[in-house]
C-alpha cells in the first residue's frame, strides 16, 4: 500500500496543493537478497555476483551508445549539455503488474506527528506482517525511535481481548526502522503498536494498519 498525503505550499500569493508519497522507505540490498533467497536455490553470494556483473556490463555498453534490453525494460543513457542520466523504459507488462499490485491510501497529516508503521518484514517466515516467536522482525515506518529502557514505550503485541505483550529484545532502534524479536505469545492475530515518548514526556502511538499474525 502506498500512503499519499496532500500538502499546501505558498508560492507567491497563491497556495498550491500537491500530493506526496510519505512512505518512501529504503529497503537495503541485503534485505532484498534475503527475501529472494527464500524463493530460489541460488545463494545470496551468487545473486550478488550476477547483479555486480550486470552493473559492469551497463558501464561497458551504455557509454558506447548501446541500449540494453532486459526483462524490466530498456536501459539507455539520457544526455544533455549539463547532465548524464541513466534511463529505464519499463516494459508495459511490468507497469501493468505494478498498477494491479499498488493500492493508494489517502492519509491525514496530524498536527502532532505520530509514529507510523508501514509494514513488518520477517527474517525467517515468508510473507509480510507475520512471524514466529523468537524471530527477528523488521518494522518499517516513520518516527519510530524510542528508548528501550522506557517501559511505557516500545513495540506492543495486542490480542483480540486487549491483552498487551511488550517486546523486550530490540536489535536496532532508529527513526525509520526498528528490529525486534517477536515475543513468546500464542498463535493468532494481533494489533502491532509502537509507542514513543516526546521530549515533554507525552506518549504517542501508531499501529500497523493490517493485523499481524503470529505463526505457530
Amino acid at each position: 500500500m502506498v500512503h499519499v498525503a496532500f500538502f499546501k505550499r505558498a508560492i507567491g500569493t497563491q497556495k498550491i496543493t500537491f500530493a506526496r508519497q510519505i512512505n518512501k522507505n529504503k529497503m537495503s540490498f541485503e534485505d532484498v537478497l534475503a527475501l529472494m533467497g527464500k524463493r530460489t536455490s541460488l545463494s545470496e553470494a551468487d545473486m550478488r555476483s550476477v547483479f555486480a556483473h550486470f552493473c559492469e556490463h551497463l558501464v561497458s555498453f551504455l557509454p558506447k551508445g548501446h541500449t540494453i534490453q532486459t526483462p524490466l525494460g530498456v536501459f539507455s543513457l539520457g544526455v544533455n549539455p549539463e547532465k548524464l542520466r541513466l534511463r529505464l523504459r519499463c516494459k508495459r507488462a511490468l507497469v501493468n503488474r505494478l498498477k494491479e499490485a499498488t493500492t493508494l491510501r489517502l492519509v491525514e497529516t496530524p498536527a502532532v506527528p505520530l509514529p507510523t508503521i508501514f509494514r513488518a518484514l520477517p527474517t525467517e517466515s515468508e510473507g509480510l506482517n507475520q512471524g514466529i516467536p523468537g524471530e527477528v522482525l523488521h518494522l518499517i515506518g516513520l518516527r519510530l525511535k524510542f528508548s528501550p529502557h522506557d517501559l511505557t514505550s516500545g513495540v506492543f503485541f495486542i490480542d483480540s481481548a486487549g491483552a498487551e505483550t511488550r517486546a523486550t529484545v530490540y536489535c536496532r532502534i532508529a527513526k525509520k526502522v526498528v528490529d525486534i524479536k517477536v515475543p513468546l505469545v500464542g498463535p493468532g492475530a494481533y494489533r502491532l503498536e509502537v509507542r514513543t515518548t516526546s521530549l515533554s514526556k507525552a506518549l504517542r502511538s501508531g499501529q500497523l494498519e493490517a493485523s499481524f499474525t503470529v505463526l505457530s
